[in-house]
């Protein structure tokens, strides 16, 4: 039989590494650190850089809202560079 709460944590510690991978993906051109990267982020987001950095950290599960805010982001950001390959504005 499956051990419940190793699932539920092994899902947790995923969703949290995507959360944290999103900042690091969408931000980290920002500047190499930790607080530059998170004061970025955190100008999206409108919350805390604090709570950026546990988001970043691991420590905090991000509500769903801001996955999607962060997923959003990225997305655009990978298709403007798309577009600046292929030569268009």
């Amino acid at each position: 039989m499956q051990n419940v709460a190793k699932s539920v944590a092994s899902v947790r510690e995923a969703t949290r590494k995507k959360i944290s991978d999103l900042i690091w993906a969408g931000f980290g051109d920002a500047g190499h650190t930790q607080k530059a990267v998170a004061s970025a982020a955190a100008r999206l987001t409108r919350i805390s850089e604090r709570q950026i950095i546990n988001y970043m950290q691991r420590k905090h599960d991000a509500p769903h809202y801001i996955a999607e805010i962060l997923e959003d982001y990225v997305v655009a950001k990978t298709e403007r560079l798309a577009r600046r390959i292929g030569g268009e504005p």
